[in-house]
């Protein structure tokens, strides 16, 4: 049986409403009814998060514009709480929550993750979880596929280091129609793919438009998302 473990560094819920639409459940943080009720605010199912590896996720790692910030508990204290709303914030919109990850550096705690401070913003519930659950997905996985992604946040980048040192069997497939072009493979062999025993920067072509590097652990396609996924469907 497959299993989509899908992270997203995105803001929308595209792939997971596309989902819905072809009847696969998919779990995304949330237990979302699509109700009046959601839109109160609905708190993460935390235990399902960290516990569940066998069902379809769909896990916004850097949040969501239908998340929310509650910046007070029940009793009116200071307590904030990202929740699900159902209809989209802008950040500017909710009232203003600091927390404090390190002593005398407070964070302002938004629904979405971006610019200064991600990785302390990232250790808020349920960023944290999300991430845990990335970091062993990584670690467990046979395949990771990779698309849209530049490798430019370091909170990222070494969950796949981790898994690269210690997951012999993974495979990172990446499709970027720019990746030779832009010079990726350059820069990722200083960071992540140092932990790779490597014989030669230079990839080795498999196919068209396929490249192998650090003796087949990395495979890149240089295609576009959408050419990538018809080529794939008529070899299966």
């Amino acid at each position: 049986m497959s299993i989509l473990r899908m992270y997203t560094l995105n803001y929308d819920r595209i792939f997971k409403i596309l989902l819905d639409d072809v009847n696969i459940d998919c779990f995304e943080g949330f237990n979302v009814t699509n109700s009046i009720d959601d839109i109160k605010g609905l708190r993460a199912d935390v235990p399902k998060i960290i516990n569940d590896s066998n069902c379809n996720i769909h896990y916004n790692l850097h949040g969501s514009a239908f998340w929310k910030v509650l910046p007070l508990n029940d009793k009116g204290l200071p307590h904030p709480e990202v929740v699900y709303t159902g209809v989209p914030h802008l950040p500017m919109n909710d009232v203003q929550a600091n927390v404090q990850i390190e002593k005398g550096k407070p964070v302002f705690l938004t629904n979405i993750i971006t610019g200064y401070q991600k990785a302390q913003k990232a250790m808020i519930t349920p960023f944290k979880q999300m991430h845990s659950s990335f970091d062993r997905d990584c670690c467990n996985a046979r395949k990771i596929y990779i698309v849209g992604y530049s490798f430019g946040d370091e909170h990222i980048n070494e969950c796949l280091k981790t898994a690269l040192r210690y997951n012999k069997n993974l495979i990172l497939e990446i499709i970027d129609p720019s990746f030779i072009s832009n010079e990726l493979d350059k820069k990722l062999n200083s960071t992540i793919f140092q932990f790779i025993d490597n014989e030669s920067l230079y990839p080795k072509k498999i196919g068209e438009n396929k490249f192998s590097y650090f003796k087949d652990r990395v495979i890149v396609c240089t295609l576009k998302f959408k050419d990538y996924l018809e080529i794939e469907s008529n070899n299966t």
